[in-house]
């Protein structure tokens, strides 16, 4: 334990001396461990930011929908509005997939927009409500009622203000609507309106009124994560009696694809973490060249070590923790680096980077192994020297 801290004490001190060759030494670690822990980072955040953006629709969530349309096989939305109340005890409701893209009028005011077309379950489902007004329910349903609920941003475009909007009517498509609801704001950025240009009315009334079409998709609500399975074999079922082909309908449940997501984005984080793990390899090339000039140099002061009893374990120890220490500060200002640089990118494009001690750790391993690995051969070179010849070297 002396012998080690003796030849820390002389690595720290040697890399002291030569200040600016150590630096630059150690810039390819700086660089290489920066890089793993910036794409690193910002995967994780993306990933992590993508994962709750699919749970915020539920883990209890069934995906299911057609591949292509048949003349002769299709579903209505009665037909799944009864396969949900015959499963009641497993299921606690369902959202048709339908939207269509439509023109809004007010007055000289016109644009277009997507309308969503709902059933009374889609609000709890997504967990959206309404600021002033109320949401579509199934007496909306049941008479084709013409009304529709519309984003705050589409409020203020067409009325003024949202207090104008709830009770007014708006054309959609030429046809009179009644708004009865305005949605609560989604977007926290007011000059970014984007999620706030959207607009919902009924299914049954979107068929008749908007000519949407057949119904191809639609998601189904677990009653617990012990029933999805459950469910999914239903719907499965629900769907081979209409198609008869498995290759012609998809049932996915959200925990899936979740995983599914988790997978693909921690190849890519693999990859691509391996991709920048490259340049710590090149910097390790650097600390073994480095490392054969800093024997060549201090050749005379071996000889005198070695005279004087220094054994060859000794000589061998002095410069592999010189090289692992060299590597391992340059790690530690890679991940500063990282971090900070991660940290800013980040922000810039939007995306919470997570930098996980994990991966940080794993990046400081990793440089001092390139240190060992790389500065194993000239210390075994040092510790190799003739005392005789090295005291005659210049």
């Amino acid at each position: 334990m002396r012998g080690f801290g003796s030849a820390l004490k002389m690595a720290w001190e040697s890399i002291i001396a030569n200040k600016m060759r150590s630096f630059l030494t150690m810039l390819g670690i700086i660089i290489g461990v920066g890089a793993v822990i910036i794409l690193v980072s910002l995967i994780e955040g993306v990933s992590s930011e993508v994962e709750d953006s699919f749970s915020e629709m539920g883990t209890t969530s069934i995906m299911v929908s057609a591949r292509q349309s048949f003349a002769t096989r299709s579903f209505e939305y009665e037909d799944v509005e009864e396969l949900v109340w015959e499963n009641a005890d497993s299921i606690k409701g369902f959202v048709p997939s339908a939207a269509t893209s439509v023109t809004l009028r007010k007055g000289g005011n016109n644009g277009n927009t997507t309308v969503n077309c709902v059933n009374s379950y889609y609000w709890t489902l997504n967990s959206l409500d309404t600021q002033l007004g109320r949401k579509i329910s199934d007496v909306d349903l049941a008479s084709d009622s013409e009304v529709i609920v519309i984003g705050e941003w589409n409020a203020i475009q067409y009325f003024g203000s949202v207090e104008e909007a709830v009770g007014s009517e708006i054309k959609v498509n030429g046809r009179p609507f009644k708004v009865v609801g305005v949605l609560e704001r989604q977007t926290d950025d007011v000059e970014q309106y984007g999620a706030d240009d959207c607009a919902y009315v009924p299914y049954t009334t979107a068929v008749k009124a908007l000519g949407i079409g057949a119904l191809s998709s639609f998601t189904l609500d677990a009653a617990s994560t012990e029933d999805v399975d459950r469910v999914v074999n239903i719907a499965k079922e629900f769907m081979y009696d209409i198609y008869k082909d498995t290759d012609r309908y998809t049932v996915n449940n959200m925990q899936t694809i979740i995983d599914t997501l988790d997978e693909m984005m921690g190849m890519m984080s693999g990859v691509l973490g391996g991709i920048a793990a490259i340049s710590l390899l090149v910097a390790g090339i650097g600390i073994m060249n480095i490392m054969l000039v800093s024997v060549t140099e201090r050749t005379r002061e071996i000889g005198i070590r070695k005279s004087i009893g220094a054994k060859r374990s000794s000589i061998l120890l002095q410069f592999v923790v010189e090289a692992t220490t060299l590597s391992f500060c340059g790690g530690v200002l890679g991940v500063i680096f990282g971090i900070v640089v991660a940290v800013i990118v980040g922000e810039i494009i939007g995306v919470a980077a997570k930098p996980t001690v994990g991966i940080i750790m794993l990046a400081l391993l990793f440089s001092c192994a390139v240190g060992l690995f790389f500065g194993f051969n000239p210390a075994r070179k040092a510790s190799k020297l003739n005392p005789i010849d090295a005291l005659r070297s210049e």
